[in-house]
């Protein structure tokens, strides 16, 4: 199920710490990981938090807001739109989890055609 999400576990490191890391299966880079969870549901927040705007399948251009669809941003950027806000659209720091954040940027990325 990790691989399904991006990730792969382990339980050590080359220091032989034990502790849980990830390994971001899109740009190969590993680190430490308080938790490694898919139990938040990204496309759920998108439509609780994002449809009203972007649409249900992220298409639509309500109040400005961008069209998911043909979107050219990397993770590491649609993380940081949904943090911090671009244009019309709010940020979502200090109403979504880091977990909820990262799971919308996940399911963004699933809206491309």
């Amino acid at each position: 199920m990790l691989a399904a999400i991006g990730l792969s576990a382990c339980l050590s490191c080359e220091s032989g710490e034990k502790t849980q890391h990830h390994v971001d299966t899109d740009s190969g880079k590993k680190g430490p990981t308080a938790e490694i969870t898919n139990s938040v549901d990204g496309q759920a927040v998108f439509e609780d938090k994002c449809k009203v705007c972007h649409g249900k399948d992220g298409g639509a251009e309500r109040l400005g807001a961008a069209d998911l669809t043909v979107s050219t941003l990397d993770h590491a950027a649609i993380v940081a739109v949904i943090k911090t806000g671009r244009k019309k659209m709010p940020e979502f720091a200090s109403k979504l989890s880091a977990e909820e954040i990262e799971a919308v940027a996940k399911y963004v990325r699933t809206l491309r055609k």
